[in-house]
């Protein structure tokens, strides 16, 4: 149980956090100096860092951070400890953020276009478009890091067998390819969150006309689909291997 002066701190410290993680994007995978990287690697990271939710961003990050920050009090000054304020931060944040991206989203769109429905829609269909664009650019990253560690992990599997490597030298020089296979991680939640608040906008919508945004989003899932497609090869092969 956190008494007095540790139950403000310990909300504190969980505001604190969660502010500087929204604020600044910052990756969660393994770290990895940019040294280390090839510049396809450092592009990926590059690239994923822009591709965050901007036309959500605002409600998701304030509402967001405001859902932790209420559901690390309630905790904490209920009696809970401190892993029972982080999970409190993390279900009620995640909340606020899935409602305030969604709201703020359709907001702004009801500011623009009022009640023209179609205009919302083909505005909405714009932004999933240029999403869609941005994201071929990641792919191609994606795809190109993923082929490159692909061949990595099969030269050290024939070091391994030739036993000219140890297994657990093999599994350190893999952690580049461990890393880079948590970015793309990183790089498919967010894409999917992307997908999730366009799926949301699109039933608030009051019209029935919405194929054209149908089909970017459609588009938006086929490049899901790519993303899994490259992370479960790699992935898949760092279980064969051993080095996962």
């Amino acid at each position: 149980m956190i008494e007095g002066a540790g139950k403000r701190k310990a909300v504190c410290a969980v505001a604190a956090a969660v502010l500087v993680v929204h604020v600044s994007g910052c990756s969660t995978s393994s770290e990895i100096e940019p040294a280390q990287m090839t510049l396809d690697e450092r592009q990926l990271r590059e690239q994923s860092d822009s591709f965050v939710v901007e036309s959500a961003g605002g409600g998701a990050i304030v509402l967001g951070t405001i859902g932790c920050i209420l559901g690390a009090t309630l905790v904490a000054f209920g009696g809970g400890d401190v892993g029972d304020v982080g999970r409190a931060c993390a279900v009620a944040g995640a909340i606020g953020a899935v409602a305030g991206g969604v709201d703020g989203y359709m907001n702004a769109k009801e500011a623009q276009y009022k009640t023209n429905e179609t205009a919302k829609m083909r505005s909405m269909a714009e932004d999933v478009r240029a999403d869609n664009e941005k994201l071929r650019t990641l792919l191609e990253s994606t795809r190109r890091v993923t082929e490159n560690d692909q061949k990595r992990l099969d030269a050290l599997k024939a070091e391994v067998d030739a036993r000219t490597m140890t297994l657990e030298q093999a599994e350190s020089e893999a952690a580049i390819v461990r890393a880079n296979s948590e970015q793309i991680e990183e790089i498919l939640d967010d894409v999917k969150d992307k997908r999730d608040l366009y799926l949301e906008a699109r039933e608030q919508l009051r019209t029935n006309n919405t194929a054209e945004l149908d089909k970017e989003i459609q588009r938006l899932n086929q490049d899901i689909a790519e993303l899994e497609g490259h992370l479960g090869t790699v992935n898949a092969s760092l279980q064969l291997t051993g080095l996962g």
